[in-house]
Parts: C-alpha cells; sequence; structure tokens
C-alpha cells in the first residue's frame, strides 16, 4: 500500500470538514470522504495510506491519517485567484481513521501532533525530505511509511485509540474493544478500496442494462437491453419446484423499439467483436433463443415443438411429476447421501456453539415478495407501500435492546455499522434479527430515481469477505455476530 503525505497550512485552509467526520467516527457513526488537495501529484490510487502534516504554524506534525477511496482527479481550485484564471486543482477523496488528541478544536494549545520532522535519525528522517517539502501528496518511501505507521501508532497510544491503562478493567476492555471496532472499520475501508482500485484499473468495462445501478455505474459503456416487457419468457428453473410438469412459453407483451437489438444478439455480437469480426451481421433467428428453446423440446421425452408450447393458451400440462431415481444419482453408493460423514463429523461443533451462552445477536437475511432483486426497487408499482428494508426482531429482544416498533437500530460488525428501521415481529427466534438483502441505492454515480427515494442499507456492509465457512468453502452470508443499539437519539440529533 503506497503511502502519502497531505499538508495542512491553517493560515490558508480549514480541517473543518475533516474533524467533521472523525467526530462521527468517535461517536461510533460511519465518516464519509473528505476532500483534499494533493498538489500536482496525478497517480495516487484508491486505497492509499496518507498523513496530514500541519505546516507553517505551531504545533507542527501529523494530526491525522486515512485512506484514500478516490484517485487523483482535477477539480475547481481551493485558491479563488487561480480558479478565476480557470486553472484546476488535483484532489483525492479520503477518510480519517485515526487523528491526535485536540484535532478539530478550536484551540490550538489543545492539539498535541506527531512532531515526525523533528525525528534526529533513522528512515523518518533520512527518507522524508519534511524542510524542503513541495506540497501536498509526496510519496512516502515504504521503508519510512512502516516506520511512520509504527510510530504514529506509538504516538496515538492511550489519548487517541481511548485505552486508559489506569482505568478499571471491564471499562479498560470497552475501550480496547472500541479500538479493534475501529482498526476493524479501516480494514473494511480498504477492502473497499481494493475493489475501487481494481475497477479503476480496468482497460475498459462495458455493461449490458436497463439502469446505471450500483455496478453499471463503473462502466465505461452501457449498452441499454430490451425491457423485461419486450422479451420472451419460457420457465425453465422454476418447473423444477413444481408439482406437475408443464411447459409455457410468455410472448413479448410489447414490441420493441426497431432499431433496438435482441439482447442475444448484442452478447454474440461482442463476442464477434473479441475474435476480431466486428463488422459481422447480427446473429440471425437460427441463433435465437426460440430455436434453443424448440431443440431443446423435441429432444425432450414429450416430442414437443415450440409451434405447440405457444399455441396452447397457459401453456401445456404434461401431467404428474415422474420418478427419476436412481437414473439421475452421481453418488458413489447410488442412493441419495443425506449424512456425508463430513457434515456428521461437524455437528459437534454446531451443538456445541448452540449451547454455549451468548448474548451476542445473529444477522440473517430474507428476501420480500414484492422485492426479491434490486432491479424491482427502481419499478414504482412494486416499491410502493410500506417500507421494506427493515430489520425484523423478536419482542422479548426489542426490550431487552430497547428497541420500538417504527425506532432506529443501529447495527455493529467490527468497525461497519448500519442504521436501519425497527420491525417487531414474533416471526423472528430469539437471538437473531433479520435484515433484506439487495439494498443501500445510495450510491454516487448510481441512477436509480425511484429505488433511491427509499435507498435501505446494504447488510453486505456487515459482511466480512475473509470468513468462510469451513466445510463448503463459501462465503458467510448470514448468521454473522452484529451488536444492536437504539440510534433513535443519534438519527434526532443528525
Amino acid at each position: 500500500m503506497a503511502t502519502y503525505l497531505l499538508t495542512w497550512n491553517p493560515e490558508d485552509s480549514s480541517v473543518e470538514e475533516v474533524a467533521a467526520e472523525w467526530k462521527r467516527l468517535r461517536a461510533g457513526r460511519k465518516p464519509r470522504p473528505a476532500d483534499w488537495s494533493c498538489g500536482v501529484n496525478k497517480s495516487i490510487q484508491p486505497g492509499s495510506r496518507v498523513f496530514l502534516h500541519r505546516q507553517r504554524r505551531e504545533p507542527r506534525g501529523l494530526v491525522a491519517a486515512g485512506i484514500t477511496v478516490s484517485g487523483s482527479y482535477a477539480g475547481r481550485h481551493w485558491d479563488l485567484e487561480k480558479r478565476r484564471q480557470g486553472k484546476k486543482a488535483i484532489y483525492i477523496d479520503w477518510i480519517i481513521d485515526s487523528a491526535v488528541p485536540g484535532f478539530g478544536d478550536d484551540d490550538d494549545a489543545t492539539l498535541e501532533p506527531f512532531a515526525a520532522h523533528l525525528i534526529p535519525s533513522g528512515p523518518i528522517h533520512d527518507l522524508v525530505s519534511w524542510s524542503n517539502m513541495q506540497g501536498s501528496g509526496t510519496s512516502v518511501a515504504p521503508e519510512a511509511a512502516a516506520e511512520l505507521e509504527r510510530r504514529w501508532a506509538l504516538h496515538l497510544g492511550a489519548a487517541a485509540t481511548g485505552i486508559d491503562h489506569s482505568a478499571p478493567r471491564s471499562a479498560k476492555e470497552g475501550r480496547i474493544r472500541e479500538h479493534l471496532a475501529k482498526s476493524r472499520y479501516r480494514e473494511s475501508l480498504l477492502r473497499k478500496a481494493k475493489i475501487a482500485k481494481a475497477l479503476a484499473g480496468l482497460s475498459f468495462m462495458l455493461s449490458l442494462d436497463i439502469y446505471i445501478n450500483e455496478t453499471s455505474r463503473h462502466a465505461d459503456v452501457i449498452l441499454p437491453g430490451p425491457s423485461p416487457l419486450e422479451d420472451v419468457h419460457f420457465d425453465i428453473p422454476f418447473p423444477q419446484f413444481s408439482y406437475r410438469n408443464h411447459a409455457r412459453y410468455s410472448a413479448p407483451v410489447f414490441a420493441k423499439a426497431a432499431e433496438q437489438p435482441e439482447e442475444w444478439q448484442t452478447l454474440l455480437h461482442l463476442c464477434d467483436i473479441v475474435q476480431g469480426k466486428a463488422h459481422a451481421p447480427l446473429a440471425g433467428p437460427q441463433h435465437s433463443p426460440d430455436a434453443i428453446i424448440d431443440q431443446a423440446l423435441r429432444a425432450g421425452p414429450y416430442g414437443l415443438t415450440l409451434a405447440q408450447v405457444q399455441a396452447a393458451d397457459g401453456g401445456i400440462d404434461l401431467g404428474a411429476l415422474q420418478p427419476r431415481i436412481p437414473e439421475v444419482l452421481r453418488t458413489p453408493s447410488g442412493r441419495i447421501e443425506l449424512a456425508p460423514p463430513s457434515l456428521l463429523a461437524d455437528l459437534a461443533h454446531v451443538e456445541a456453539a448452540l449451547d454455549a451462552p451468548t448474548d451476542r445477536m445473529l444477522l440473517i437475511g430474507r428476501r420480500d415478495t414484492r422485492s426479491g432483486n434490486s432491479w424491482m426497487h427502481n419499478l414504482p408499482v412494486l416499491a410502493k407501500g410500506p417500507e421494506r428494508c427493515t430489520l425484523l426482531v423478536h419482542p422479548e429482544d426489542a426490550q431487552r435492546l430497547g428497541l420500538r416498533e417504527g425506532g432506529t437500530a443501529r447495527l455493529q460488525s467490527g468497525g461497519a455499522a448500519l442504521l436501519a428501521p425497527v420491525r417487531i415481529s414474533a416471526d423472528m427466534q430469539i437471538g437473531v434479527v433479520s435484515l433484506p438483502h439487495g439494498w443501500g441505492h445510495d450510491l454516487p454515480g448510481s441512477q436509480l430515481h425511484e429505488a433511491a427515494l427509499r435507498p435501505g442499507v446494504n447488510m453486505n456492509a456487515l459482511l466480512d469477505d475473509r470468513l468462510r465457512d469451513p466445510l463448503s468453502g463459501n462465503a458467510v452470508l448470514s448468521g454473522v455476530v452484529v451488536e444492536i443499539s437504539a440510534a433513535d437519539a443519534l438519527v434526532s440529533a443528525e
């Protein structure tokens, strides 16, 4: 991770915006990005480490640190005269994760900077030109950065981490947990920044989408597909859950515009472009979904054709389900293996976890009938009605945690936190709460007008992408330990 120094001259600029975000973090809320000039450095990447260095006026030294969440970009110059001349300044957006005592106070006498520029020897002295610093955005050599990080942590010590070693044990443990939570929050910022950096580093990104959403906002080009009401539909996955065999084809409800290619034609043409055949004509009907469906029906056990299914109003009932076992089994025993040894062996861990006393809450996801997928949040006919991105809580848990119906709960896991409206439900298991997946439509660059009116919160922000299920290797997406508290007063204060 690259490290840079951002400079601050209190004579001509203010840290009011950054200090406000530091106060948010110390209050247990998620800080927001702040922009800062990085001089002439146009190569800073998301996920870089930055230290804010106070200059010119005493007390001088490092006063804050954080992580960049953007790369270098040009914007309106901070100097009014240069702005009038049409000149631009280079900026980065960063999120603060630590600061010295007194940072953000009006009184300089309370500020306790880390005077790294006064260290007499070693890599910080030898590899950083403190006396000849040209401006903000100065790169720090890796050896100096490692030593700077170590010395920064030592300087912060009890004051910035909140660990008072003279405090009673219970109070000290609480402060240590708070410090660890902030460390985990910084780790979550790094993971998000890595994703942003990876996307920013792509040579080219193309999306096929009818929306500019949280993913397609990163695309260089977005090719709009037809509306779902302008496309054909043939049930393939859901008949597996039916209690009778059937075949059903749904023709488009509306005719698409003449110049709008079918989505399958666009995909096949992109394949042609990748193979160097950019001028090839669009694929014809012999490659269409209709042609594939017709071939599959003809080869199936009922000998149907697509024309027969299309002609049947409401589809064709093919009768009761037919046995497929043991024909479809591929197990060594030729039986349905309901109790593999690996699963049975792991039950001891499950039983121990269930029996262990705990006051921790577990967070699980859910799907709402009217918003099974995130794109449905942008359809007015489905998005209307009551708030659906709510936290379901059992009445006994709500009483114990001080939560009320319609109030706001604060969920925290590691250093990440969310605020969600509360719905009390006896359908929930005691000790378990639930948030729906697929929400959080408030990211910059996305253009989901209807969804943005009630963006909800993104449950994934509370997940740790390093956790894996020990047997399957799958990511842990449910049953996540969270801390929950009432946040009504905090929301009112905002």
